[in-house]
């Protein structure tokens, strides 16, 4: 007998579950055969309950293994056949099961969309009165849920549970259905559709209504920004990839917006991604004022159901443009034609826990798959998209001068040595606070960066050396201004003491932070309207927003930010950027210190003077004459790229070979260590060409009471050893006695 087989990869379903994919088989009865498909919603036991999966694979099969049927078919054509072809990319290019890159392509709670629906089994007039009188003797509240359900014939039993306590509505139910009155039954409740969508940008809108920033809906493209919205427009339809590289300020976003406005001509959906979702509400405004197409926002920090409103309306073709954060990526569009990839250069477009996919290539995959065009902007490309680029494999399309009458801004570098010499020794030189009243005196207004949130980064008693450290993990507490010392890996908070717990001297806060910048600011400028923007002051809903709309508008003076504030930030009256200390990410153990100085730097530098009026930026730093620092001062990219490109092709780095990191994890510190230097030696004796660093401990060492060790892996062509090196590391991914092992391809963060 043959049977219709079907794999399924459901939303709860354990890592490695099943096959090696991480899916499950189930048989199709025959009188379901004609209603599933690939990417069919369906549901399907799972050990004593019901569980929605989608069909990622169909095949017929004639052994007797016994199998389990599929319940039901709730959706037919529920995910598209380019985002099922973009899981099985995801899963094979970075070593993940497929049923974990096809999670990360449903809608958010889909499993929570399955509810049992309870329905009214007694008909006609005299059954119903007969079965009313009947619950009479039954105890309450089942008179009341039995009234319900006979008027309404059937209702999901979370709006049963509304009619009294929860514990005594189930009991009621229970003995209504022991009585055959009622029946339930597992049924998916669908995806919500008329819901008020999430823009997340009111606000954004009404800030830049009140106090235009030249931008409108007619908008005259310089040459430059013409060749290359002309350039990209001819691919509509065809698809193609592109590089947009221009300098800060150059104009990039109204190319973006130019070219969005011809794809929605063309009938087709335009996706636009930035790398925080702190741009979100700029990027929205922009959009607004240009495009006439409803605007959806996805991110992190909406309800499940508001992500779970745009994913289906866009599914269904209803939303046409799309601003999101790297999950939005996955969010289903079948008329797709145009996708926008917002200071690409940007780390967070890397995702840090499975599926840890690199949101640029997956980008450039969909565009592929959907025939769309995909434009990658930035004024600091990656290295491994300028590299590219170069080799002819991406366009390249150059924007080299400020759009409009704005020249770049002036940049004048600090030695901090020099100031300590002087006898100087507050945060902010004597330069930079010259610079800051010149901009309060204009009523102009200026940005203050510091990519170190708290007060003091450490303590430590300068008696014995004693530095307090987190319980949970390997580094540093870091003195926050309401008195407590916080990891700000963990979240761990204790009291700050006076006294050193080891020897009982005093203990001194060492290093600045943006709250240290700010109490000092606002002790020499006390009239000054002050904000900061950090990871403290932005984690609740709408605070990020908030603070934009003030500075945007013009309420405040200075804004003291960490990175959130470099990326793509548009503020016409900034006049002065402030870098408080170059040096943070100079030295960190990672080949990509030098690149990340160079952006941050550049990036931050590009928010002054956008403009009419002349910008000025004065950079602070220990190290004046390293490349980074000194090349970022002139925005020099191509200068800077070509050392770049050359340390990476003589010590053998990306883009010349793939980078390969595998991580162990475990309460056992010895076990960890053996498990890596176990994965070691089978790679080194397996693949003589894989280059093998480590083992060495990750960045903390320990995090979260586990500790944590590493190897990368230096492999020239991952598409050739992929498919190689895949069985030696399965039977350690999905957990090996009390060790976990994850593997991150091509990583961006320090672990």
């Amino acid at each position: 007998m043959t049977n219709l087989v079907v794999e399924v990869a459901v939303s709860s379903t354990p890592v490695y579950a099943g096959n090696n994919d991480g899916t499950l088989s189930y048989r199709v009865a025959p009188e379901l055969s004609g209603q599933v498909q690939m990417g069919s919603l369906v549901l399907v036991p799972l050990g004593k309950r019901r569980a929605v999966g989608v069909v990622v694979a169909i095949k017929e099969r004639t052994d007797r293994t016994e199998l389990k049927d599929v319940a039901a078919v709730l959706v037919k054509e529920f995910l598209p056949p380019e985002m099922i072809e973009i899981g099985r990319y995801v899963a094979g290019r970075y070593v993940c099961p497929l049923a974990v890159a096809v999670n990360a392509l449903m809608p958010p709670a889909a499993g929570r969309r399955l509810e049992r629906r309870w329905c009214w089994l007694p008909s006609g007039e005299e059954g119903v009165n007969g079965a009313i009188s009947l619950v009479s003797c039954l105890p309450a509240p089942a008179g009341d849920v039995a009234e319900y359900l006979s008027r309404r014939g059937a209702a999901w039993e979370s709006q049963l549970l509304q009619l009294g306590p929860r514990r005594e509505v189930r009991a009621a139910l229970e003995a209504l259905k022991a009585h055959g009155l009622v029946r339930n039954e597992w049924s998916w409740r669908g995806m919500p559709k008329e819901r008020r969508l999430p823009t997340d940008v009111e606000g954004a809108a009404q800030a830049a209504a009140a106090k235009p920033d030249g931008t409108g809906r007619h908008i005259t493209l310089d040459a430059a920004q013409l060749r290359a919205a002309t350039s990209i427009n001819a691919a509509l339809g065809r698809g193609g990839t592109f590089l947009l590289y221009g300098v800060t300020g150059s104009g990039k976003t109204e190319v973006y917006l130019s070219c969005a406005a011809e794809a929605l001509a063309r009938g087709y959906q335009v996706m636009f991604l930035v790398p925080e979702h702190s741009l979100i509400p700029q990027m929205v405004t922009r959009i607004n004022q240009r495009l006439e197409a409803e605007v959806a926002v996805v991110h992190g920090e909406l309800a499940d159901g508001e992500r779970a409103a745009v994913w289906e309306r866009a599914r269904i073709g209803k939303v046409r443009v799309i601003v999101g954060t790297r999950a939005a990526l996955f969010t289903p569009m079948p008329r797709l034609g145009l996708i926008v990839v917002d200071e690409e250069h940007a780390g967070s477009y890397k995702q840090d826990t499975a599926p840890r996919y690199d949101a640029r290539e997956v980008a450039i995959k969909r565009g592929q798959l959907q025939r769309a065009v995909v434009v990658l902007g930035s004024a600091t490309p990656s290295t491994e998209i300028f590299y590219l680029a170069g080799q002819g494999k991406i366009h390249l399309l150059e924007l080299p001068q400020r759009a409009g009458n704005a020249g770049l801004p002036r940049v004048e570098i600090v030695d901090l040595r020099a100031e300590f010499h002087d006898g100087h020794h507050g945060i902010l030189s004597r330069r930079l606070v010259e610079e800051i009243n010149g901009v309060l005196t204009a009523g102009r207004q200026a940005i203050l960066f510091l990519n170190r949130r708290g007060y003091a980064p450490y303590v430590l008693c300068r008696q014995c050396g004693h530095v307090p450290l987190c319980r949970h993990c390997a580094v540093a507490l870091t003195y926050h201004r309401d008195g407590t010392l916080r990891c700000h890996y963990c979240g761990y908070i204790e009291r700050a003491e006076g006294k050193c717990p080891v020897c009982g001297g005093n203990l001194s806060r060492l290093g600045s932070g943006t709250q240290r910048v700010e109490e000092e600011v606002r002790a020499l400028w006390p009239g000054a309207r002050i904000l900061r923007a950090d990871r403290d002051t932005t984690a609740k809903k709408g605070q990020w927003e908030k603070i934009y709309r003030t500075f945007a508008g013009g309420e405040a003076d200075i804004l003291i930010g960490t990175q959130t504030i470099t990326k793509g930030m548009d503020f016409p009256g900034v006049t002065l950027v402030g870098v408080v200390n170059a040096d943070l990410s100079l030295y960190q153990p990672d080949f990509r210190a030098r690149e990340r100085t160079f952006q941050l730097l550049t990036q931050v530098a590009g928010r002054a003077g956008r403009r009419d009026a002349p910008g000025t930026v004065v950079i602070q730093t220990y190290n004046p004459q390293d490349p980074a620092i000194a090349l970022a001062a002139f925005q020099d990219y191509q200068r800077f790229y070509a050392q770049e490109i050359a340390m990476r092709r003589r010590l053998g780095y990306p883009p010349f070979v793939k980078l390969v990191r595998l991580g162990f994890t475990g309460s056992d510190e010895a076990e960890v260590i053996a498990a890596a230097h176990e994965v070691a030696e089978l790679i080194s004796n397996a693949e003589s060409n894989i280059q093998v660093l480590g083992p060495a401990p990750g960045y903390p060492s320990r995090l979260k009471d586990l500790y944590r060790w590493q190897l990368m892996l230096k492999v020239p062509g991952w598409s050739r050893y992929k498919n190689r090196l895949t069985p030696i590391l399965a039977p350690y991914i999905g957990g090996r006695r009390t060790i976990r092992m994850i593997v991150d391809v091509g990583p961006i963060n320090p672990w």
